[in-house]
């Protein structure tokens, strides 16, 4: 999962598509998330405090891949749940658009990501 954090993340800042192999690792772990949030397994607020900045900066900045892949009826929706929870916590708080947050803070999350270190150090 660091792993394909990592490259993820350093895919999206040098403006390039994720290798496909590893593209939707981080968000389908996103997806088991929001599932469990949704059926109150754990506290949705608890999953925005913890994850909410990768959350919606990962979800942005793979718009293009979930665009494509959400052509698929079901697919991603629980995602996009919390995707809407995390932007209603974040306007609460006062980021009033949560997709221009993500876009103005995107290179600093993708930039921790991406220096994570190896899953075998």
């Amino acid at each position: 999962m660091v792993d394909a954090r990592r490259h993820v993340a350093a895919a999206l800042l040098a403006g390039k598509r994720p290798d496909h192999g590893v593209r939707f690792v981080v968000p389908n772990y996103f997806e088991e998330l929001a599932l469990a949030a949704r059926v109150d397994a754990i506290p949705v607020e608890m999953v925005w405090s913890f994850f909410g900045d990768f959350i919606v900066s990962y979800w942005y900045g793979l718009e293009p891949e979930f665009a494509q892949a959400r052509s698929d009826p079901g697919t991603f929706d629980e995602l996009a749940w919390l995707v809407e929870r995390c932007s209603e916590f974040n306007a609460k708080k006062g980021i009033k658009d949560t997709r221009q947050w993500a876009t103005d803070c995107r290179d600093d999350v993708f930039e921790a990501e991406s220096l994570l270190a190896h899953e075998d150090e």
